[in-house]
């Protein structure tokens, strides 16, 4: 009897935790270029209950996705490496009652093209068998628009990299500015952009950044991965 009872509780509690959780967006559209060294995928992860919730997460890919592709995650403890699919039992996440936090998803197209979908499900037990929650890619679309803008993006790069002081930007006529982020998706610098001009770097933690330009629409011409030493 104390081991139904002991059972039943878990249940209960498992789906209240499932109830409490919500990701927001729920679902995600990605459309990205092969030369975009990193993409982003954004995605706030949000208790509404009482409790709080303990969790572990899992990546699943379907059939199609490239096998040039790489995908790392970074949870509330840590950034795991690439291709790294699943959490670890010794390392469980907390997401306080009331509390939103990040959960980043980064994806690197490495160059090719490609149509697949991703899906990152939060489960209450080290087994990965009660689910929790799921975020669904609905698609993740990587292609090139035009050969010529291809070549353009090509050219597009930022050095030295790695860099111990400053940086710039190489066939750098369109963009207009610039924003650096840390690993987990946090906006740490921005400048205003001018052909040939020198952005410092110098104030920053070693590690490895993430940097979007933007052209004079504020649209994304790039993302790239800066390492500073």
């Amino acid at each position: 009897m104390k081991i139904l009872l002991l059972n039943l509780l878990t249940i209960i509690s498992t789906f209240a935790g499932a109830a409490q959780l919500s990701f927001s967006p729920e679902s995600i559209d990605i459309v990205g270029k092969p030369s975009d060294d990193i993409i982003i995928v954004p995605s706030a992860l949000t208790n509404s209950g009482t409790e709080d919730v303990v969790f572990y997460w899992k990546v699943e890919k379907d059939a199609a996705f490239p096998s040039e592709w790489q995908t790392q995650i970074c949870d509330f403890r840590l950034c795991y490496g690439e291709d790294v699919d699943f959490s670890s039992p010794e390392l469980p996440n907390t997401i306080k009652a009331g509390e939103t936090m990040d959960m980043k998803v980064y994806l690197l197209p490495n160059g090719t093209e490609g149509e697949s979908s991703l899906d990152l499900t939060l489960y209450s037990d080290t087994e990965f068998k009660d689910e929790l929650i799921t975020l669904k890619t609905a698609s993740m679309s990587i292609s090139n628009t035009t050969s010529i803008f291809s070549q353009e993006e090509k050219e597009l790069i930022v050095y030295p990299n790695p860099t111990s002081d400053y940086f710039q930007v190489g066939n750098d006529t369109k963009v207009k500015k610039i924003v650096v982020y840390n690993i987990v998706g946090k906006e740490i610098k921005r400048f205003n952009h001018i052909p040939g001009r020198q952005h410092s770097v110098e104030s920053l933690r070693n590690g490895l950044y993430l940097i979007r330009l933007f052209d004079g629409n504020g649209e994304i011409i790039k993302a790239l991965r800066l390492s500073k030493r």
